[in-house]
Formats: C-alpha cells, structure tokens, sequence
C-alpha cells in the first residue's frame, strides 16, 4: 500500500510521523523517482525507533546515500527487533538539490 509522496528541497532533516511498529520485524520500501542531476545531490533514508518509555530516537537501520537514480530506482531494508514506535528520517544535502520520494506500508515479517 502506497503511504504518501515527498518532494522536498529542504536542507533540514525532514521526519515522517510517529507510528507504532508495524511487527517485530518489518521490511521498508522506498521509491525514489527523481532527483535533481545537478548540484550534488544526496538523500539519506533513516528508520529510526524507540519504545514508549524512552524520550529519544535511536537507528535502527540507514540505507546508504541516493546520489543518483536510473528511471526509478527502488529502495528497501528489513529492521529485526523495532521498538514500540518508528519513525523515518530524510536528508537532502548539496547545492540547490530536490528529490521525489514515494514511501509504501511497512511490510510485516
């Protein structure tokens, strides 16, 4: 199931809401379909957790920098032992650059 579209341009970090976990273990999809080609482009997708008594997020797994795509290119981890809530984290880095994200429902293990 398709969550939501994110075209930013942003050079702060940008979070999607917090949600429970999906399951114990759940595997992420992302669908990068354009980034700028000029001005250095980097996003960096975080997932990122914590349970109900804790006050802060921690990493629960980082996909390497997207620098560049071919058509659409898609992107996908599967995180082991999450923790009561998730989150998920994008940075956009360099000059002037942009990105179109599609974000699908975690996949339970």
């Amino acid at each position: 199931m398709f969550l939501g579209e994110l075209i930013f341009s942003s050079a702060d970090i940008v979070y999607s809401p917090i949600v429970p976990r999906p399951a114990l273990a759940a595997a992420f999809t992302f669908q990068v379909t354009q980034i700028s080609t000029s001005g250095s482009p980097s996003l960096a997708i975080t997932i990122e957790h914590r349970n109900n008594d804790e006050t802060s997020f921690s990493t629960a797994v980082a996909l390497a920098a997207i620098t560049s795509i071919s058509s659409v290119d898609t992107y996908a981890a599967t995180v082991a032992n999450l923790r009561d809530l998730v989150r998920i984290k994008y940075v956009m880095s360099g000059t002037n650059t942009w990105a179109r994200v599609f974000t699908f429902t975690p996949a339970p293990q």
